[in-house]
């Protein structure tokens, strides 16, 4: 489990891009961690 505290702008930008997007703040961190690997992959090569 992962515990984090946001500055209430942060907050904020979560709050819109979970309703914007109807996903979970766990969804939407899995996905940002998984694009970034992804890029740091590509870098590499």
């Amino acid at each position: 489990m992962l515990s984090i505290n946001l500055d209430r702008e942060t907050e904020n930008y979560l709050a819109e891009i979970i309703s914007e997007e109807n996903i979970s703040s766990d969804e939407l961190l899995k996905k940002l961690i998984y694009e970034h690997w992804q890029s740091l992959k590509l870098r590499k090569t």
